[in-house]
């Protein structure tokens, strides 16, 4: 059964590097992925411990407080007459999701060490795949034709989505930097520089400018420990190493900008913003007062702008609120989202004061969630997932069945 669950997670790594082109179409608003089909056959092999592990007493609240979240979706989908299959799906692959990462708690496959080298693999072939679709093809308005954002000269990867791309790029920047030990000793420096470097130039050929802000805002909070303040970090020397290394940033970016003059390489770019408010603004206007208590339902599409005018540049792809707020508040009302950051808020202070690198996976994805759907967006769900589990690690806790 471990030689299965072996070669199930390495399909999963595999699938979610090839992204979008493992997209299964169902319908027009129904898909999935090939990810899908191998997480549920990880679920499948580890039903004996899921069931002998929820058993235990000390589960049993947790699993009747998720029964009691499920059930308020329901009837949230209910209230609002949207109990279809469309949001169903949606709320069945969030549980799914949210399943194999309970499961990969009690059933380890891989030791730590294997589990570092083989998201350090994934992530490589990110920026590797994304690097030559970028060099070989950069233009890639063709696929607004297929639903997608017309995006020019910016790495978009197999996911199709830049935002995204750069989010995932960024967590692997986070998590190659902090194992930094690890991968020296095995690797050696020069590797572990070339990795840094194509996964922070991949980063920056995105051109997201919220995986930007995500990235410095984890800086920050990393460089604001008292450890790191008194280290060699504010050194003249490293300040002076970091000053050039933005000059030429900014330089290069002057110079993509230039060459190739589009929305989509133009970092001051407003019309994005102006686009997401007024959608916003439009759909919200119509919601109920007890819509803003019950939430709409979860996975239930933003309604179509009364007239398209008001909205200039509305996108296909944007059926979710952008904002990460808004979405919950969408979802499930402004109680139960207050409630949901509320936890989520606590949780990060105690990582936060453990000085755990998950503070900095969160905080990064946050910040991003704040301007992009990342928060339920599959790819992001399952790397978060992955690396989370890593985190928490304890071989004393490996299931062999």
């Amino acid at each position: 059964m471990t030689k299965c669950r072996r070669l199930l997670l390495i399909l999963i790594l595999v699938s979610l590097a090839w992204g979008q082109l493992t997209r299964i179409t169902l319908t027009p608003q129904i898909a999935f992925y090939l990810h899908d089909i191998f997480i549920v056959g990880y679920l499948l092999t580890g039903i004996p411990v899921i069931a002998k592990t929820i058993s235990q007493p000390k589960y049993q609240k947790k699993l009747v407080a998720i029964s009691s979240f499920w059930l308020f979706s329901i009837f949230s989908l209910w209230i609002n007459q949207k109990l279809t299959l469309v949001p169903l799906a949606y709320l069945a692959r969030l549980g799914l999701y949210l399943a194999i990462g309970v499961t990969l708690v009690w059933t380890r496959p891989y030791r730590k060490t294997e589990w570092q080298l083989l998201l350090a693999t994934f992530f490589l072939a990110l920026a590797v795949i994304g690097l030559i679709q970028y060099l070989c093809w950069p233009d890639t308005r063709l696929l607004q034709y297929l639903g997608w954002d017309d995006h020019y000269y910016r790495l978009i990867g197999t996911w199709f989505d830049p935002a995204f791309t750069g989010l995932g790029l960024g967590l692997g920047l986070i998590f190659i930097l902090n194992y930094r030990k690890f991968f020296v000793s095995i690797a050696g420096k020069f590797c572990w520089l070339v990795w840094v470097l194509l996964l922070a130039v991949a980063c920056l050929l995105t051109y997201s400018r919220s995986t930007y802000l995500g990235l410095a805002v984890t800086g920050l909070l990393f460089l604001s420990k008292k450890s790191i303040c008194s280290s060699r970090f504010f050194h003249k020397k490293s300040i002076l190493i970091s000053f050039f290394i933005v000059i030429i940033v900014a330089i290069f970016f002057s110079i993509q900008a230039k060459r190739f003059p589009s929305d989509s390489t133009n970092l001051w770019r407003t019309n994005s913003i102006r686009v997401r408010w007024q959608a916003v603004q439009e759909q919200t206007r119509h919601w109920q007062w007890w819509q803003w208590l019950l939430g709409r339902g979860p996975f239930v599409s933003l309604p179509a702008p009364p007239n398209p005018k008001l909205v200039t540049g509305h996108k296909q792809t944007a059926i979710f609120p952008d904002n990460s707020l808004l979405l919950l508040i969408s979802f499930w009302g402004v109680p139960l989202a207050a409630a949901c950051i509320w936890c989520i808020g606590r949780c990060w202070w105690r990582l936060y004061q453990k000085n755990s690198v998950l503070a900095y996976y969160f905080v990064c994805a946050f910040v991003h969630s704040q301007f992009n759907q990342s928060l339920f967006q599959p790819f992001i769900m399952i790397t978060l997932i992955l690396l989370v589990n890593l985190e928490i690690f304890d071989s004393s806790r490996v299931t062999q069945l």
